[in-house]
């Protein structure tokens, strides 16, 4: 078995800044610890991996004994290659090439120690080395953008897998030249398993997709089992014709692909549990120990005012917010000790890193929870505006936009705009 990864799983953006760093840094730590502990065994170095820089990600990666590689990110003066080119594995009798790139940033962000070499070009020469190198399956991970990754991989004859894996939906392998492209979603939310194998027919170029047939000989095998005995003659007659195409597809080269969503079902290993509470607590002592660049609330260019002041006027409006999730968002945050975190602060508050709002969580103050300024804009103008110019200093309807920068897919399943309005939407008048 071999694991791997397409990369830019350390940083949520090649952009980090001051307020952010050393919660990314922990976070990133972190999980080059876990990606040993999973026993990985190749990670592509993304363009988000590369955040703070190639040395610190050559630091830590020596030190925790992560096996990121890459054919194409490069030292900025040495223009060598800052990691393994590519690893070549012996899985179950098949020699097996993997190797990594990456599409870089346009333009390129002044003063990092980095540079990314054109990976089209680089990608062909790895392949066809690996391939000199008598490996039976070649794999490309890749950090790279759909349309230019398909037009480098329509001349490529020697690459048979393709793992990209900043997907937000899924979506089903496909064929391009002569590669399987499969796609995994982005930031860890679903792994993908890959069976391979080689049939005694080897004259296909292309791996055959059997997930759907081994699925359904899997599915009538446990109908078999489960089945009265008056059933069992028919079930066994589909079972055997299932076997037969089954055979039939595994004579070629084949593969089969699942997608597993890593959601709240699936059970968090304890080590590793273990070592993101520790960050948790971390990431919120530093930020109570760190000096607020603003006392919260007293901020003279805040133009944030808070629900009380809303609720002056806006009594009935605001009893009916009180009994909506948005009025309780910050005790989520409290009770996993993630009130301090800068990932996760901006989406249970109002105001956050808004110009007029706060830019550090301990700086929160009265702007707690989902408020009514969230949905329609900073209310200090509108206090101060004459009574006839009111209506126009304040948004009335709730822009979707807004609500799309939190309820994500991430986190809102099936978020739909128009529903999800009429649940929180306040009733008019007085």
């Amino acid at each position: 078995m071999l694991v791997v990864d397409a990369g830019s799983m350390l940083f949520k953006s090649q952009n980090m800044t001051s307020v952010q760093e050393e919660e990314w840094i922990l976070k990133a730590e972190l999980l080059m610890k876990s990606q040993k502990k999973l026993g990985l065994d190749a990670i592509n170095v993304g363009i988000k991996d590369l955040t703070n820089g190639l040395k610190f990600l050559q630091d830590k990666s020596k030190e925790y004994k992560v096996p990121y590689i890459s054919s194409n990110v490069v030292g900025v003066d040495s223009k060598e290659l800052g990691f393994e080119k590519y690893i070549i594995q012996n899985v179950s009798g098949i020699k097996v090439g993997i190797f990594g790139i990456t599409q870089g940033i346009t333009p390129k962000p002044r003063g990092v120690d980095w540079d990314v070499l054109d990976f089209a070009t680089s990608a062909k020469e790895t392949a066809k080395e690996l391939k000199e190198k008598g490996c039976e399956i070649i794999i490309i991970l890749a950090d790279v953008s759909k349309q230019p990754f398909e037009k480098m991989i329509t001349s490529m004859q020697e690459v048979d897998f393709a793992v990209l894996g900043h997907d937000q939906y899924r979506v089903n392998p496909e064929v391009v030249g002569q590669t399987t492209i499969l796609r995994t979603r982005d930031r860890g939310r679903a792994i993908g398993t890959l069976d391979v194998g080689m049939g005694t027919n080897n004259t296909k170029p292309i791996f055959t997709n059997i997930t759907t047939t081994k699925r359904a000989y899997e599915q009538t095998l446990k109908r078999l089992e489960k089945a009265d005995e008056n059933l069992k003659t028919n079930i066994q007659k589909g079972l055997e014709s299932t076997k037969k195409k089954l055979d039939e597809e595994t004579q070629n080269n084949y593969y089969a692909f699942e997608l597993i969503d890593m959601n709240r079902s699936i059970v968090d290993r304890e080590d590793i549990r273990t070592e993101i509470d520790a960050v948790t607590e971390k990431v919120a002592s530093i930020a109570k120990n760190k000096r607020a660049l603003k006392n919260a609330g007293s901020d003279p260019n805040r133009i944030f005012v808070g629900e009380k002041s809303c609720k002056e006027c806006h009594t009935k409006q605001h009893s009916f917010w009180l009994e909506t999730g948005h009025a309780h968002a910050y005790a989520i945050l409290e009770r996993e000790n993630k009130q301090f975190s800068v990932d996760c602060v901006g989406c249970h508050v109002t105001g956050w890193e808004e110009e007029g709002g706060f830019y550090q969580p301990k700086e929160v103050g009265n702007l707690k929870n989902i408020q009514c300024e969230s949905c329609h804009g900073p209310g200090k103008f509108h206090i101060e505006s004459a009574l006839e110019n009111r209506k126009k200093t304040i948004r009335r309807i709730p822009n979707e936009q807004g609500c799309l920068k939190c309820h994500t897919d991430e986190q809102t399943d099936g978020f739909n705009f128009p529903v999800f309005l009429e649940m929180v939407a306040c009733p008019t008048g007085k």
